[in-house]
């Protein structure tokens, strides 16, 4: 039989979660007034927390997780 998830874990993936980038990152078009799609380093910007985890993984990001992401 297939493997379910939990609803909670899949809403969870789209909830934002505020990220600063450590590194500048070109291909990302987080703003839309920016026409180079390049993000510097130091901005502050809040991200779902499946892009931000990767990111995360890759140390592009600094991230903060929200306590109710620990909890079970």
């Amino acid at each position: 039989m297939g493997q379910y998830h939990d609803i909670d874990d899949i809403l969870a993936d789209e909830e934002l979660v505020p990220a600063v980038f450590l590194e500048a990152v070109n291909g990302v078009a987080l703003f839309e007034a920016n026409d180079t799609n390049r993000v510097e380093p130091r901005s502050k910007v809040e991200l779902p927390f499946w892009l931000a985890s990767e990111l995360h993984l890759r140390h592009a990001t600094s991230v903060t997780i929200p306590p109710c992401f620990g909890k079970k």
